[in-house]
């Protein structure tokens, strides 16, 4: 009888700690380019990162992004969405960005799914480990350009192949600094 059989306990194949870790899912350095191209190109980009670079580790990320590229980041994680004090006046950045990352962040209702304050003609970049986010959004506002991977393999890969990529205006980057933090 199975349920009384003793199995010899090397006949058993007992998962190991690396059998639960998942194998991350990489930005290709072709998607890093047309992402990095596409906020280069942009007069005024912003960087929307989700809840999960609400860390110190993932905080560190988007001011590399924010260093390397100059170009402004921020955390939307909550439900006060554009009226969360503590990202300032986000609602009146949100609302000249012309290209808007979003950074493993679905484009739900914290970002009113692409609705104002965003402009009409705001073009929309996703970067997102799931693939039915990415068609939400698609569907939703459109996205000029999405593709799946993880968040913080994503960010790292666009750090290092936007390194040498041209970044527009510097001012930029001060002016939403200024409505974030003062």
């Amino acid at each position: 009888d199975v349920l009384d059989a003793t199995v010899p306990e090397d006949a058993v194949l007992w998962p190991t700690q690396d059998d639960f870790v998942a194998t991350p899912v990489q930005l290709t350095d072709a998607a890093a380019d047309t992402v990095a191209k596409l906020l280069a190109d942009a007069k005024r980009p912003l960087v929307i990162g989700a809840p999960v670079l609400a860390n110190r580790k993932g905080r560190a990320l988007l001011r590399m992004i924010e260093t390397t590229f100059g170009v402004p980041t921020c955390i939307s994680e909550g439900p006060r969405s554009f009226n969360d004090a503590s990202l300032g006046a986000y609602a009146s950045i949100a609302a000249q960005a012309d290209v808007v990352l979003l950074l493993g962040k679905a484009m739900d209702f914290t970002v009113r799914f692409g609705g104002a304050p965003f402009r009409q003609d705001c073009r929309f970049v996703a970067i997102d480990p799931d693939g039915a986010i990415l068609d939400r959004a698609a569907h939703a506002r459109g996205l000029t350009f999405g593709c799946v991977a993880d968040t913080y393999p994503a960010a790292e890969t666009l750090l290092r192949r936007g390194k040498d990529v041209v970044f527009g205006d510097t001012g930029w980057l001060a002016e939403a600094h200024s409505a974030f933090y003062d």
